[in-house]
């Protein structure tokens, strides 16, 4: 699509695709792979592959306390937000946007009064496997980004303000199981404001089928596809790493050929499995489908 079109009408933005779940839910993967669709465009790093978008709703709303996150967006906020991202479908000449926001179900009302056409999509993932994974990234990470957790200067992904109050460095893993439960709470209860905007995934069903899901996911964006599409980006399976979160008694246990990509060091123990078995977390996992009992 040329530029002249996109200039005619700067805030067009025409069903914009944002994708978030908690933090170590495969969202990054979701995001990746429906980005394959090339009628899309989404923020990038330098090889041009799908990133997280948070960066630019802060940078459109620049400060802005929490409390306005709960009235009406202003015209301006409005603006700003729409003018960044077609700016980006500009940049890369795609005429739909998809944007991965792990913020949105905390300012879900403030978000669809600012794009009220959008299509959402929440994956949701086992709270011990989030958990887990969460653990491992803040206390064996080496990677350059991953600094600011393992020296505990900041939190891991979105802080809810039902428990902003809540002293992390206390109890590291009660936190994370608190974090996870109210992201997922709110995201389901997302339903009701955004009506048949909504789609729920599931990480588990999502990496057993992932051609299936996408096709699923492109339908409920009104985004056309071919099986060439479907067969050239997407695999037939992904490796489902839900197994890590396994206790060492449980780990032991397993078939040889399910231990070889594990290390103990990231496993929860017992201990840390004892927070899945209060509310309203353990309420929460039973409703999803979980197996908490065994």
């Amino acid at each position: 699509m040329s530029r002249s079109i996109f200039n005619k009408n700067p805030r067009n933005i025409s069903v914009p695709i944002f994708i978030w779940g908690s933090p170590r839910s495969g969202t990054t993967l979701l995001n990746q792979l429906v980005a394959a669709h090339p009628n899309l465009a989404y923020p990038e790093n330098s090889k041009g592959t799908a990133i997280e978008g948070t960066k630019i709703w802060y940078e459109a709303l620049g400060y802005v306390a929490r409390s306005q996150l709960k009235k009406h967006p202003s015209r301006r906020v409005t603006k700003r937000l729409h003018k960044k991202y077609t700016k980006l479908m500009e940049q890369q000449q795609k005429d739909r946007v998809l944007s991965k926001v792990l913020l949105l179900p905390l300012w879900m009302d403030f978000a669809n009064e600012v794009f009220p056409d959008a299509r959402h999509i929440h994956i949701i993932r086992d709270g011990r496997a989030v958990v887990n994974s969460i653990l491992y990234k803040i206390n064996y990470s080496e990677k350059e980004k991953d600094k600011v957790f393992l020296e505990r200067e900041n939190y891991y992904g979105p802080q809810p303000e039902e428990i902003e109050k809540f002293k992390v460095n206390e109890n590291l893993t009660k936190y994370h199981v608190m974090q996870w439960t109210t992201l997922v709470n709110k995201g389901m209860n997302a339903q009701k404001i955004l009506g048949n905007r909504y789609y729920q995934v599931f990480y588990e069903d999502f990496v057993a089928a992932p051609r299936y899901y996408i096709k699923r996911i492109f339908d409920f964006c009104n985004l056309s596809y071919t099986n060439y599409l479907i067969e050239k980006n997407i695999p037939e399976q992904l490796i489902n790493r839900n197994m890590k979160w396994r206790s060492p008694e449980k780990f032991d246990q397993l078939p040889e050929q399910d231990k070889n990509s594990f290390t103990k060091k990231s496993i929860l123990t017992n201990e840390h499995l004892q927070y899945f078995y209060e509310e309203p977390t353990y309420s929460l996992m039973r409703k999803l489908g979980y197996e908490i009992d065994e």
